[in-house]
């Protein structure tokens, strides 16, 4: 006799039980991360010929980029599920700049509010990422949420004056321009 076995076809393993985000902007903040050792065709390899490890960093949508006030709903238009999080995969061995920034580059600088070509400092290492916020664009491929880039928050402010505008200046008409008989 066999044992049995079930295998999820490949439109139940695609989906998710926290439902998908709209492809959009949205602000998200660094809730925790995980060191990950996948391998894989493209991943840096040490001098033994192993992997490298990279890192999972787990984000929590909080918003709107756009729209801060508006509800977070997913595609099908319910409210998002609070345990919804998407996740960036960081490389730590790819933080170069030439001949373009890389992703995991721009996530830190889009994390620290810095240029993407700044140096970048975190004495604590990624602990330090924990708890800051930045916008993601996300899309979605293979039914699955995906950050595609990110870039930092700017909190824009309103510049008020206090002085009043100044009030238009009424136009003297030609004939008090032209009554120069007066000594």
């Amino acid at each position: 006799m066999g044992t049995g076995l079930y295998a999820p076809s490949a439109d139940e393993a695609q989906t998710s039980s926290y439902g998908l985000l709209e492809e959009d902007d949205y602000r998200v903040r660094i809730d925790s991360f995980q060191e990950v050792n996948r391998g894989g065709q493209y991943a840096k390899l040490d001098a033994e010929g192993k992997p490298l490890p990279t890192v999972d960093i787990y984000l929590t949508p909080v918003a709107f980029a756009n729209a801060e006030d508006a509800e977070l709903v997913d595609i099908d238009g319910e409210p998002v599920n609070p345990e919804k999080h998407l996740v960036f995969f960081f490389d730590p061995h790819r933080l170069g700049t030439k001949p373009m920034v890389s992703r995991s580059r721009q996530f830190l600088a889009s994390a620290l509010g810095i240029a993407p070509d700044a140096r970048v400092d975190l004495p604590g290492g990624l602990a330090d990422l924990v708890g800051k916020e930045l916008v993601a664009t996300v899309g979605i491929k293979d039914g699955k949420n995906r950050i595609l880039s990110t870039r930092p928050v700017r909190n824009r402010q309103r510049v008020r004056t206090s002085t009043p505008k100044p009030e238009p200046v009424a136009a003297e008409t030609a004939e008090s321009e032209t009554d120069g008989d007066e000594f």
